[in-house]
């Protein structure tokens, strides 16, 4: 068993807070049945939002890398990154984190799963000095269900023979995977028993805790490279933990090029039923393009044409639940 199955100690966590409001990028699917939103700043996934464009459910979602003796990064403060459209016409972006000193970087897709309430984060983990094995790489994601950083509950859940990070609050879920086998997963309080914290101290991952109830938390697995460098991570939503499994176990039963395909493609026909206004701008159209997809990706889908101000929060990494006026809500 990759946790222990205890619960985590130091409830409820620090304050919970959110990711920054300087947003780098934001995407959805086209299809109207695909409700997850996603954005990205510093170089990773922040707010991730369901079932309407104005829920936010995480923080954010990142990596975190150490060799097990010497150091520990962590991927949206300590590493240098690139971000990039993967088609000027469709909101799925290209992502590079490097190590500044040169040893590794990481490459990431980032879309959403049209057929589905999922995220997509295809991964590669690249060794530029040394071994694949000469390193430890960890997913941590901070839950902050339903617009509330507080009063969170995540669980370890086994199913299906896999192993699942889940959290929920009320009537919205959310679980993670990959294609690739969790090694070990933990459940923690944020600034207490998290894997951030666990991972700062020593370079090891030395707690597996099975639960951390009602409270900031933040679920973190360590993910086993020997299946492969190259993975998928799929998190799915849904109203209960046994939905939000069946939406990623979809996704992941896909084939990642055949999703990020039907995600490009449905933007490309998105972009060809517009007046192309390319020929006006002086940048060969890449900020026509790109502002009337952000516009577009706005709406919501439970009820069109409801459009809100912005899928960011203001100042989020200072303020927490007390503040009620992200842009998300307008």
């Amino acid at each position: 068993m990759p946790s222990d199955g205890h619960e985590a100690f130091g409830n409820p966590g620090l304050p919970a807070r959110w990711a920054t409001g300087a947003k780098e990028g934001a995407g959805t699917a086209c299809a109207a049945g695909s409700r997850v939103w996603f954005t990205l700043a510093n170089g990773i996934v922040t707010e991730v939002y369901y079932p309407r464009v104005d829920v936010a459910n995480t923080r954010d979602l990142q990596f975190l890398v150490t060799d097990g003796r010497t150091f520990f990064h962590e991927e949206q403060r300590d590493l240098r990154h690139v971000v990039e459209y993967l088609d000027r016409q469709a909101l799925a972006y290209r992502l590079t984190s490097e190590d500044p000193e040169g040893r590794y970087q990481i490459t990431k897709h980032i879309f959403t799963d049209p057929q589905g309430d999922a995220l997509v984060v295809r991964a590669h983990f690249e060794a530029l000095k040394g071994s694949t094995t000469d390193y430890h790489l960890y997913v941590l994601l901070a839950p902050h269900v339903g617009n509330q950083g507080d009063h969170n509950f995540g669980r370890v859940i086994e199913a299906d023979g896999k192993t699942w990070l889940a959290a929920r609050r009320e009537s919205i879920a959310l679980a993670l995977r990959a294609s690739v086998r969790f090694a070990r997963v933990s459940c923690g309080f944020a600034g207490a028993s998290d894997g951030w914290t666990d991972l700062h101290a020593d370079y090891e991952m030395d707690w597996t805790f099975g639960s951390a109830s009602d409270g900031n938390i933040a679920l973190t697995a360590e993910l086993d490279l020997s299946q492969g460098a190259a993975f998928t991570l799929a998190l799915g939503f849904g109203q209960s933990w046994q939905q939000a499994i069946a939406a990623a176990r979809a996704t992941l039963s896909r084939p990642w090029e055949a999703v990020e395909q039907e995600y490009v493609d449905q933007w490309r026909e998105y972009c060809a039923s517009l007046k192309d206004l390319s020929a006006y701008a002086t940048d060969g159209g890449e900020t026509y393009w790109a502002s009337a997809m952000v516009l577009k990706a706005h709406e919501d889908k439970t009820y069109p044409g409801a459009l809100i101000a912005s899928l960011s929060i203001p100042w989020g990494e200072s303020v927490g639940d007390s503040n009620v006026g992200g842009y998300h809500l307008c």
